[in-house]
């Protein structure tokens, strides 16, 4: 039989959480209203918040399994805490991710240097991921 395969390699800057999905990020909404489209956070992230969503999930169109974009670094922050986990620091490997560098928000964005980010606007095309 073929050896067994091997580990997912850690990300630079990250370790090897996967970006979070539109199922994961769906369950956390539903579960805590005050992120969800229609809240007070909603309206002051602006109009790239979750683009399509309404306080009943992502749009029928939206694929469960595709990382989730159209958050915002504090909304993040929140899924991951409530995983037990943290955003991962900014480092190479991180392409259009939220990150924290030096305590702040930022946006890793394939530069060298971390892109500071307002923690409560949105990204449209901005992912996730939960480091490990």
């Amino acid at each position: 039989p073929p050896p067994p395969p091997a580990p997912p390699k850690p990300r630079p800057g990250g370790g090897s959480g996967s970006l979070g999905t539109v199922a994961e990020l769906a369950a956390f909404v539903q579960a805590n209203p005050k992120w969800q489209p229609g809240s007070l956070r909603a309206q002051v992230a602006g109009s790239n918040y979750l683009p399509g969503w309404t306080a009943a999930g992502p749009p029928a169109t939206a694929k469960p399994a595709a990382p989730a974009t159209g958050v915002t670094p504090e909304l993040a922050q929140a899924y991951c805490r409530s995983k037990g986990r943290a955003l991962p620091p900014f480092g190479p490997g991180l392409d259009m991710e939220f990150a924290v560098a030096d305590g702040r928000l930022v946006l890793a964005a394939g530069q060298d240097a971390p892109i500071p980010v307002t923690s409560s606007a949105a990204s449209k095309s901005a992912k996730f991921r939960c480091a490990k």
